[in-house]
């Protein structure tokens, strides 16, 4: 790790940090104070500069550090705040820097939401600095006013505040506040150092786990999970059902499409209770892992039923357990890149649903026909597994159910062996899916008396408005009602049954033309779903210029390339190639009206509403997610239905 060091103090640390293998970026005014060992390491590079020197200091942060770890503060003598009104300057040039976490020094004369009655050890300490320090009160306090005013959605950052500093030995620490009862008046510098460079390395790992990039990931793998375990029996059923469930050939297409329809419409059930219950959580997390846990019992059963009543219910459990991932699953992906990404975000997601369009059918027929029926769900148990390790390696951004004010983590350290000491971490939690504005200690606050008194306002007949706000529309209720989400959710029914249909007759339809067997009726899925592979840049252009002109042009597109595969009908090169052409388009058409399609919903469900009395804002993602599931499971129900009963009619 590279690491930015303010203040030519922190050597005990810088030392630690090199023997760790840390690279180190020193910027200081005295350099003089710098041991050679560390002035001479080859991983060191020194900036010397004063703190009204900002373009020194700018070119110290352009060092390409990922970490800020500043000593500076003021000594007993002290005149002014330099070092608070360094930071002031200083601090707005994080956002546009390499830096990704930041941790100042500060000492208890910085009383911090959440601490406690301070021993007279503690009293007498911060009394002393008050009467002799000169300004060193007051700069203490104003270098905690600078770090608990860095916005939070730019930059993440912790202020720690120490007792006396000692040159004892390195001993472990853990946390707790002032006032505690836990907390001590002395701490070893070394200790400090280790318990930083910890620090340290767990904020990188959290950050990569918390990450859009990385919950993106997770979230359209989790899509390409729900959609694999629903495709993959499409070439694996019609060759298997016979000999499973001893289902005659005359009857295998009518229960084909059973089993299809029984999944959604065990999905279109349960989506309403799981968007209720995922937004109205205090973390969408548990919810993500338990309809996780469920999909993996359903598929095991489908695994093992032998007999039409295992199969039908499998399939239910199945749509139960995959109605998280259209729900809670982009209400964690919209929390994680916010509204104004989650086109191109949802580009992602549709490669993965079209991947998984693709390699459900294709691998299945393979699989099954080389290894047979167990290898099959052998590997589909593995496409979970991976699913499974991913969900509790993600940490999800915000916590859905909690107020809008960001809450405080606060903690202070102690010795576990020999003198005991305290070291106050002070940390708030990222919430930008929440529109959170809070920037400082005193504006949470302010957020909190702000809702305190809507809960005492009254409305012109007396009436307490805090109240008034608990009989409000209902979210669903509200949604419903809207035209544009309506327009939304009926563009993804439509769609969606149009691709469940191909999935339930396309195999079949071509095995009676051209013969072909599982393997070719799965790769003809192939320039079906290769359009998808654009899905991020249509839905980048989409967040750019708008959604309707996109979805517009994807439905246009449908129309005539479905029309038009009326012409396929006999066994002939030419055939073939304008079938693959024909469900090129239609690909293409499905991937630009999909991305604006989920943008608008997303929006839509973005809304703010009022929560109970005091007025706290919750927003109605999972529930808006839940009701385009519905509409998108019932298109997987009503297409292999429609589908199946044209074809038998034919």
């Amino acid at each position: 790790m590279h690491i930015l060091v303010l203040g030519p103090s922190g050597t005990t640390f810088i030392g630690e940090a090199l023997r760790s293998g840390h690279k180190i970026t020193i910027y200081a005014r005295n350099l003089s104070k710098l041991p050679r060992t560390i002035s001479e390491d080859e991983s060191v590079t020194v900036f010397q500069g004063t703190f009204d020197d900002l373009d020194a200091a700018a070119r110290a942060l352009r060092s390409d550090a990922e970490a800020l770890v500043s000593f500076a503060g003021p000594g007993i003598r002290w005149k002014g705040t330099p070092v608070a009104g360094f930071y002031a300057k200083f601090f707005p040039l994080l956002p546009s820097s390499s830096i990704k976490h930041v941790m100042i020094c500060a000492t208890a004369s910085f009383k911090a939401p959440g601490d406690g009655s301070p021993n007279w050890l503690w009293w007498f300490g911060v009394g002393f600095v008050w009467l002799v320090g000169d300004s060193a009160y007051a700069e203490q306090n104003a270098i905690g006013r600078a770090a608990t005013g860095l916005p939070l959605d730019q930059v993440e950052w912790t202020l720690f505040r120490v007792p006396h500093l000692t040159n004892g030995k390195a001993l472990p620490v853990q946390t707790g506040m002032i006032g505690s009862g836990t907390d001590g008046m002395f701490l070893s510098r070394p200790s400090l150092a280790v318990w930083i460079l910890q620090e340290l390395r767990e904020r990188k790992l959290l950050a990569f786990r918390s990450s859009p990039a990385f919950i993106t990931l997770v979230v359209a793998y989790a899509v390409f999970t729900e959609q694999f375990l629903f495709a993959i029996i499409v070439p694996v059923a019609p060759f298997s059902l016979e000999q499973r469930a001893h289902i005659p050939g005359s009857g295998i297409q009518y229960w084909l499409a059973w089993l299809f329809a029984t999944y959604g419409i065990a999905s279109v059930v349960s989506s309403p209770i799981w968007g209720w219950w995922t937004d109205r959580n205090p973390s969408r997390r548990l919810p993500f892992l338990v309809g996780l846990l469920w999909l993996l019992g359903a598929t095991i059963l489908l695994w093992l039923a032998n007999s039409k009543t295992l199969l039908i219910l499998s399939r239910i459990l199945q749509g139960v357990g995959a109605t998280v991932i259209w729900t809670t699953g982009l209400a964690i992906l919209v929390d994680a890149v916010g509204e104004a990404h989650i086109g191109e975000s949802m580009g992602y997601v549709a490669i993965a649903l079209n991947l998984s369009t693709l390699t459900a059918p294709m691998l299945g027929g393979v699989v099954f026909a080389r290894a047979g029926y167990n290898a099959v769900f052998a590997m589909a148990c593995g496409v979970v597994a991976v699913d499974v390790l991913l969900r509790f390696v993600m940490v999800e951004r915000i916590s859905s159910a909690g107020p809008a004010v960001a809450p405080i983590r606060g903690s202070a350290t102690k010795l576990e062996l020999g003198t005991g000491c305290c070291l106050c971490e002070l940390d708030l939690c990222k919430k930008p899916a929440l529109a959170v504005s809070m920037t400082s200690i005193s504006a949470e606050r302010a957020s909190i008396l702000e809702s305190n008194s809507l809960q005492q306002t009254k409305t012109p007949d007396g009436s307490d408005l805090g109240k008034q706000r608990q009989w409000q529309i209902p979210p669903l209720l509200r949604l419903l009602l809207s035209w544009r989400f309506f327009s939304a959710i009926w563009g993804g029914f439509a769609y969606a049954t149009l691709l469940a249909g191909f999935q339930a007759v396309l195999p079949l339809r071509l095995n009676e033309i051209f013969g072909w067997d599982s393997v070719g009726g799965g790769l003809i899925f192939v320039p079906l779903v290769a359009p998808g592979l654009l899905g991020p840049l249509i839905g980048g252009l989409a967040d750019r210029f708008g959604h309707r002109w996109f979805a517009t042009a994807g439905f246009v597109g449908l129309c005539p390339a479905l029309i038009l595969l009326r012409l396929i009908e006999h066994d002939s090169l030419t055939q073939k190639a304008v079938l693959c052409v024909l469900l090129g388009i239609i690909g293409l058409s499905g991937t630009c009206l999909l991305e604006p399609l989920i943008a608008e919903i997303t929006y839509l469900g973005g809304v703010q509403r009022d929560e109970g009395v005091g007025g706290v804002k919750v927003r109605s993602y999972a529930e808006a997610y839940a009701l385009f599931n519905v509409a998108w499971e019932l298109g997987d129900t009503a297409g292999p239905l429609l589908a199946g009963l044209m074809e038998s009619a034919r």
